[in-house]
């Protein structure tokens, strides 16, 4: 008799991970890179945010400005001897950007913040901006969520 045992086909990942767009922030404020670098830390300032995405004339991510960005900006204009790049947010902003698609899982967005000194990435869908996840939207996240539907 010659008897072999019924094919174990590969156990599947059972659990559906939660999306990012279920985290992320949909309420944003968005600075255009013509605007005047010093009003922009204002304004980033009074509204108690650390960055904001930069959008162009047609609503295309090209750039995030952060206070590490105007950091920079500051220290340019306090050496007389280091030429001054301008005064606008483009001089300034982050152009070489990690994104995250709106299809993304938690667990691989934060597995990405593990790797990057970046504290937020913008959520895309077909190139358009969605929303910022942020380093705590997903310490937020782990909270709500049971580990095994991380």
């Amino acid at each position: 008799m010659n008897f072999k045992p019924a094919r174990k086909e590969p156990e599947v990942n059972r659990y559906q991970y939660e999306k990012v767009t279920r985290f992320m922030n949909k309420s944003l404020v968005t600075i255009s890179p013509n605007e005047n670098a010093f009003d922009a830390m204002d304004f980033l300032l009074e509204k108690r945010i650390s960055g904001a995405p930069v959008l162009d004339v047609s609503g295309k991510l090209i750039g995030i400005i952060t206070e590490s960005d105007f950091l920079r900006m500051v220290l340019d204009r306090a050496y007389d001897n280091h030429p001054v790049r301008g005064n606008l947010v483009k001089d300034y902003m982050t152009t070489d950007l990690t994104t995250v698609h709106s299809d993304m899982d938690l667990f691989d967005v934060a597995q990405m913040f593990t790797r990057s000194p970046y504290k937020r990435f913008p959520v895309l869908e077909n190139g358009k901006l969605l929303g910022l996840v942020s380093r705590r939207d997903i310490l937020k996240a782990a909270l709500l969520v049971k580990s095994t539907t991380w």
